[in-house]
């Protein structure tokens, strides 16, 4: 009977232990609407819309053509004018203020090339996190916005164009036609909803 007690408590121990270890593997994934999108998404619905964008307009720009760095660093000049942490400047986290802690942080993460201003100058969609310093959870999901060239370099417009739910897969320009193609994502029951193909106008 002792010998059975204890086969039994290690059975019960080894269970825990790994539906534990399954547990864990999912905390801080950071990027949960690239990471856990669903793997067929070919019998969802598809929204198929138009976005009008504003401030999109030909420009004498004559610089380098856009590229990450310049990206990065046109969107963290941008908030940093409005006052917000930018991953590059942020104080360590033991010396953070009680101002830092209520402000939000900006991390640029990714670039998808276009030309919205019919010259020989790249723009883009970007996306990038807005989060508390520091944050850390699975159900953060990017922001995006529009970078494009103008008379006095590049910059950032239309913030918010389109729901952070919405995760970009990829853009398509045909005969001047930009539409991104992506997916609409719940975080929160890792689920994929729709697809989506967003034609962008101006």
């Amino acid at each position: 009977m002792y010998k059975n007690l204890l086969h039994t408590l290690t059975i019960i121990i080894l269970f825990t232990s790994c539906q534990t270890k399954q547990r864990r593997s999912g905390i801080n994934v950071k990027d949960s609407a690239v990471v856990n999108k669903a793997d067929d998404t070919n019998s969802l619905s598809t929204l198929d819309t138009t976005i009008f964008l504003s401030g999109i307009s030909s420009s004498k720009y004559i610089g380098i053509d856009l590229n990450d760095s310049v990206a990065k660093n046109v969107l963290y000049d941008h908030f940093r004018l409005k006052g917000l942490l930018t991953s590059d400047n942020l104080p360590n986290i033991a010396k953070l203020t009680k101002k830092d802690k209520a402000n939000l942080s900006v991390e640029f993460t990714s670039i998808f090339k276009t030309n919205l201003n019919n010259n020989k100058y790249s723009d883009a969609v970007i996306t990038y996190w807005l989060t508390p310093p520091y944050a850390i959870g699975h159900c953060w999901q990017p922001h995006k916005a529009i970078i494009t060239d103008s008379d006095t370099g590049y910059q950032i417009t239309n913030e918010e164009f389109i729901p952070d739910n919405y995760a970009v897969d990829s853009i398509l320009t045909v005969k001047g036609q930009v539409t991104i193609l992506g997916y609409d994502y719940d975080c929160g029951n890792n689920k994929t909803l729709k697809n989506f193909k967003v034609r962008l106008a101006k």
